[in-house]
């Protein structure tokens, strides 16, 4: 090849290797069977679900931007070339759902929680993500009004949105104290000892780790009860050394600024609203 050929060909390889490497860089891919597949949107820390059906593709929970979602299109494709036939959702915040209408533009039908289709198949009343994808929907009320998990028997895995999330405190204000026990307990009945739990952000973890998280969301929920009963302001909570102390058990990545002021205020405020109601509960 001559010396000219060469470079024009570089030219031409370059782009593509730059947007591979780009590509690459925005997400982290785990493989669970091969069926399962779950891709870690860096930019969002959105864990977004690929199931492999005999016909085509479901995606679980596609996170927002234009830019990242051209990349995980291109990885989605990368792991299989079949359609993507659907997308559904644990539940109906931005980060879970902003990519619905990319993909929905792209040729995939989005399932709301409420879809006929998610209940029942008129061939032989088999829900269709249980008949084509093998997936299990359980539907709780937590982090949500409405959160659904998906269990994938196949790969023995639990996708459960942001009712269990091992990379920030608890989120459990729709549901309450009620409905966060409920979750945890159907969380803790499905599959067996070696299922794999994947929040909707952070790393999966086993069920001793999901019950610890409970067991820690009980304690933190006693001692705002607590210093709610002796009329501590937020403000004096939030320098409570044991609502401190309680506050980095959630901090798995053990990072040095877990949770900024403000949203450190909020989690206390919300707490404060569940608590109040549910005092006889604690």
């Amino acid at each position: 090849m001559s010396t000219l050929k060469s470079i024009v060909a570089l030219a031409l390889l370059l782009p593509s290797l730059a947007f591979a490497k780009q590509e690459a860089e925005q997400f982290e891919v785990n493989k669970y069977s091969d069926a399962n597949f779950v891709l870690v949107g860096k930019n969002y820390g959105t864990n977004v679900v690929v199931i492999l059906g005999d016909k085509g593709l479901l995606l679980i929970d596609p996170m927002p931007g234009e830019s990242s979602l051209d990349n995980l299109h291109v990885l989605i494709k990368d792991i299989s070339n079949t359609p993507i036939l659907y997308v559904v959702n644990t539940h109906n915040h931005e980060d879970h759902t902003g990519g619905n209408e990319y993909f929905n533009n792209n040729g995939a039908t989005i399932l709301d929680q409420n879809s006929t289709l998610l209940k029942s198949d008129s061939d032989d009343k088999k829900p269709l993500l249980s008949k084509s994808f093998g997936l299990e929907i359980i539907k709780v009320k937590s982090h949500t009004n409405q959160d659904d998990l998906y269990f994938h028997s196949e790969s023995n895995v639990l996708f459960v949105g942001d009712v269990f999330d091992n990379s920030w405190h608890p989120t459990f204000y729709a549901g309450g104290i009620d409905g966060f026990t409920d979750t945890i307990g159907k969380i803790l009945a499905t599959g067996d000892e070696n299922t794999l739990i994947v929040p909707g952000h952070g790393s999966p973890a086993n069920k001793e780790v999901v019950d610890a998280f409970y067991d820690n969301t009980l304690v933190w929920l006693e001692r705002v009860s607590e210093l709610h009963k002796d009329k501590v302001s937020v403000e004096e909570m939030m320098k409570d050394n044991q609502i401190n102390e309680i506050l980095q058990r959630f901090n798995t990545k053990k990072s040095e600024e877990f949770i900024p002021p403000k949203a450190f205020r909020r989690f206390i405020e919300r707490t404060v609203s569940i608590v109040s109601s549910n005092l006889t509960d604690l």
